[in-house]
């Protein structure tokens, strides 16, 4: 007698496919589960490297009144811009001057007068000592403000023209205006906690350090570029990055445990996200001041495995290293300045200069043939370069001494 034994056959079956979904089921919260654990270990780690990486916070100040504050100015004077004649602006403003035709300058002139309300309160923040978006009423200091970014990068353009259009046209001290008007709002933007606004505070600062290279090579004053480059930003720029890394992992941190659509929590995915996206940040902030820019960027590239995270920090650290770096060579570019109009010439021997902060590398000076000098910091400049940063700023070209104009017959002499 045959048995058929198909059904326990299938019932056996039946029982392995139901153990290997329960199985798959308890992988699949194992694996959710550990994802979490590592996220969350991973973010902690991120926010103590950047804690430690982070200077001391300074002590609060008392706030700057809004009529002492230069930020107040800029951003009146930002809302006033006019944003029709937007597509020329934009040629002009990412187009090198030196590049510039007559037509260019006349568009350039036609733009300023345009917009010659906003400029007046734009101009109006370099008198004022001190700028910061974090003492104004409102939230235009904080992060999710992109609106505050837009209007500032209009803002330095429109500075920016009008500074190269004065020089064009002999007028340094207007021009001289607007550059400290920039270095305001570089100053103001160092302030703000976001990445982006530390980047354009950078960049803002560099278009103040090519103009006052403008000034120096059209034979300005030494009392005004004195002027000029005391009205350069104190702040580092480095650290303001690193504050802004630190605040950024606390805000992520505070709302690591807020509850997803339905009322189910997404640890896993939430806390793996939030990791990737801050780790570029902190590697980038958390570099010591004494490793140079091509290392930091290696080993940024490296762990960033392709994300356009690394693409962003890499932007950020070669802007601000490239502001900071122009920044001593432009006040040791004033000094030699001054020391030429004062005795004729500049030194033989090569000035103490502060160290490169891009690649820790020497300083190097040239006393030309006709009087001319140049400051470079070379290996900074061969390192910007590769990251595919502007390195003009670390190249300067002061111009041979003006001769003390001739005295008139019958004139006594000084003194």
């Amino acid at each position: 007698m045959t048995v058929d034994d198909s059904y326990g056959a299938g019932g056996r079956g039946t029982r392995v496919m139901l153990w290997a979904a329960l199985g798959i089921v308890l992988l699949a919260v194992l694996a959710v589960l550990g994802l979490h654990a590592w996220g969350a270990w991973k973010l902690a780690e991120l926010e103590r490297q950047a804690r430690e990486a982070a200077p001391p916070a300074p002590a609060p100040a008392e706030p700057i009144p809004e009529a002492e504050n230069g930020a107040a100015r800029i951003l009146s004077g930002a809302e006033l811009l006019s944003t029709d004649r937007h597509l020329l602006f934009w040629r002009l403003r990412h187009r090198e001057v030196a590049r510039w035709s007559e037509e260019d300058f006349a568009a350039a002139r036609e733009l300023l007068l345009a917009n010659a309300g906003a400029l007046v309160r734009l101009r109006g923040a370099a008198d004022l000592p001190r700028a910061s978006f974090t003492d104004l009423p409102g939230d235009w200091a904080t992060s999710s403000s992109p609106e505050l970014l837009v209007l500032c990068e209009w803002a330095a353009g429109l500075l920016r023209l009008h500074a190269w259009v004065a020089l064009a046209q002999g007028e340094p001290e207007l021009a001289a205006g607007s550059v400290r008007a920039l270095a305001r709002l570089a100053e103001a933007l160092y302030g703000v906690p976001s990445v982006r606004a530390v980047t354009e505070g950078a960049r803002a600062e560099l278009e103040a350090l090519r103009a006052l290279q403008g000034l120096i090579a059209t034979g300005a004053t030494p009392d005004l570029l004195r002027e000029v480059a005391a009205a350069l930003p104190d702040r580092d720029p480095r650290q303001a990055h690193r504050r802004v890394v630190a605040h950024l992992l606390e805000t992520l941190r505070a709302g690591a445990g807020t509850r997803g659509r339905g009322g189910v929590r997404s640890y896993a995915t939430r806390d793996l996200r939030m990791a990737e996206a801050v780790a570029g940040s902190v590697a980038a902030a958390a570099a010591p001041d004494d490793r140079s820019l091509s290392a930091v960027l290696g080993e940024l590239t490296a762990a960033a495995g392709g994300r356009p995270e690394a693409r962003s920090e890499s932007q950020t650290l070669t802007a601000t290293r490239t502001a900071l770096a122009g920044r001593r060579l432009a006040r040791l570019a004033v000094a030699l300045s001054a020391q030429a109009a004062a005795t004729g010439g500049y030194p033989r021997t090569a000035p103490e200069a502060p160290g490169d902060p891009v690649e820790g590398g020497p300083f190097a000076y040239q006393l030309r043939a006709d009087g001319s000098v140049r400051l470079v910091y070379p290996e900074a400049w061969r390192a910007v370069q590769s990251a595919g940063g502007s390195q003009d700023l670390l190249d300067w070209t002061l111009p041979p001494p003006r001769p003390a104009p001739a005295q008139a017959p019958g004139e006594p002499a000084d003194g």
